[in-house]
C-alpha cells in the first residue's frame, strides 16, 4: 500500500478500514509503521501509564508551522502541559458559563438568518454551520467575530483553513522523504499560498489581541495574565500564533462538520428525528430557555451527537506516536523502539 499517496488524496481512512477488515486489528502500512483498531491500543499508546515511558509524537507526521514553533498538537510533553494548563480554563465548566452570552448571541443570529432565508429556497446548511462556528471561534479567541452571519458571506480565512488542511499531508510527504527543501518548488502553489495566508491571518489576529487590554473573557485572557507576571509560565507570541491557528480550526471546521453530519443523518432517520424533537420540545417551554448550560439536560440529544461523531468523525486521524526507548508492549505484542504507531478506524 502506498501510504503517502492515500494520505495526500484523502483516502487513507477508507483504505485502512478496508485493510483492517481483510487482515485484522494490527497491520503494517509502511516499512516502519503499524496501524491498530483495538481500543487497547489507545490505552497502551496514548494514555499515561505509571512505570512506562511516554510514546513521543512522530515528528515525521507533523507539519512544522511556518514560524517554526509547534502548537499544542505537536509540542513536546513539557510545552503541551503548559499550553493545556493555560487554555484549560476556557473549556472548563466555569469558563463555558462565562462565555455563554457570547455563544448565545451567535446562535440567536443563526436562527434569525435562517428565518429570513427559509422562504428563499433550499439552503446549504454546511455554509450556515461554518459561518456560525467561525464567528463563534473568532469572538471567543480574538474578541470579535468574523461577521460571516452578519454579512451572509464566507470569510477569506475559511478558504485558507481548508487549503491548509489539504497542504499538510503534501508538506509531510516531502518531509518524510527528506525533501523539505523542495516543497516550494514541487508542492501545489495554491495550497502553499493558502497555508501562508492562514498563518498571516493568525499573526494579525494575535497581534491585535495582544494590543487589546480588554478583560472580556476569551481564550487568551489567562495567557496574557501569565505573560505579564513574567515567570515563563505564559506563551511567547509565536506560541500564541501557532496555537491560535489550531483553535480556529478545531473550533470551527470540525464543529461544522459534526453539525452537517447530524443534520444529514437525522433527515435520513425519521424515527430518531421524531424522538429528538420530542425531547427538546417537552424539556423547554420557550426557545429563550435553551442555552449552553441547559442543553446538557438533553440526554437523548447528547447520545445522538456521540453516535454521529462515532460514525461521521470530523477528524479521521491523529499524529502518530513512536515506540519509546527500549521498545514497548502494545496489545500484548512487543514493538521495537522507533516504530511508528497509528490508530486506524474501528471495525464497526
Amino acid at each position: 500500500m502506498n501510504r503517502l499517496w492515500f494520505s495526500i488524496n484523502g483516502r487513507l481512512p477508507f483504505k485502512l478500514f478496508e485493510l483492517h477488515k481483510q487482515y485484522g486489528p494490527i497491520i503494517r502500512i509502511a516499512p516502519n509503521e503499524l496501524s491498530y483498531t483495538s481500543s487497547q491500543a489507545w490505552t497502551d499508546v496514548f494514555q499515561h501509564r505509571n512505570g512506562h515511558e511516554e510514546f513521543p509524537k512522530d515528528r515525521m507526521t507533523l507539519s512544522r508551522p511556518l514560524n517554526g514553533v509547534y502548537s499544542i498538537i505537536g509540542a513536546n510533553r513539557a510545552d503541551h502541559s503548559r499550553f493545556r494548563r493555560l487554555l484549560s480554563h476556557s473549556f472548563s465548566d466555569k469558563g463555558i458559563r462565562e462565555q455563554n452570552p457570547v455563544i448565545q448571541q451567535h446562535v440567536n443570529l443563526l436562527i434569525q438568518r435562517l428565518h429570513e432565508h427559509a422562504g428563499k429556497g433550499s439552503q446549504n446548511m454546511v455554509d450556515w454551520y461554518t459561518w456560525t462556528t467561525f464567528d463563534l471561534i473568532g469572538d471567543l479567541a480574538f474578541g470579535e467575530p468574523f461577521n460571516c452571519l452578519r454579512d451572509v458571506a464566507t470569510h477569506p480565512w475559511i478558504a485558507s483553513i481548508f487549503g491548509t488542511i489539504k497542504a499538510v499531508p503534501v508538506v509531510n510527504t516531502f518531509h518524510r522523504y527528506g525533501l523539505s527543501s523542495l516543497v516550494g518548488l514541487l508542492a501545489p502553489k495554491k495550497l502553499l499560498q493558502q497555508r501562508k495566508e492562514n498563518y498571516e491571518y493568525a499573526v494579525a489576529k494575535i497581534d491585535q489581541r495582544l494590543a487589546n487590554e480588554s478583560e472580556r473573557p476569551d481564550f487568551w485572557d489567562k495567557v496574557m495574565i501569565h505573560n505579564k507576571e513574567g515567570k515563563g509560565t505564559g506563551m511567547t507570541r509565536d506560541e500564541m500564533i501557532s496555537n491560535s491557528s489550531v483553535l480556529v480550526l478545531a473550533g470551527s471546521e470540525t464543529t461544522a462538520t459534526v453539525l452537517s453530519g447530524v443534520t444529514y443523518l437525522l433527515l435520513n432517520h425519521s424515527d430518531v428525528m421524531k424522538k429528538l424533537v420530542t425531547e427538546i420540545r417537552t424539556t423547554f417551554k420557550n426557545d429563550s430557555d435553551i442555552d449552553l448550560v441547559t442543553v446538557g439536560k438533553l440526554e437523548y440529544m447528547l447520545a445522538v451527537l456521540n453516535e454521529v461523531m462515532r460514525i461521521y468523525p470530523p477528524v479521521t486521524a491523529q499524529p502518530n506516536r513512536v515506540a519509546p526507548r527500549g521498545g514497548e508492549i502494545v496489545c500484548g505484542k512487543w514493538v521495537p523502539e522507533g516504530v511508528c504507531l497509528t490508530s486506524g478506524p474501528l471495525l464497526t
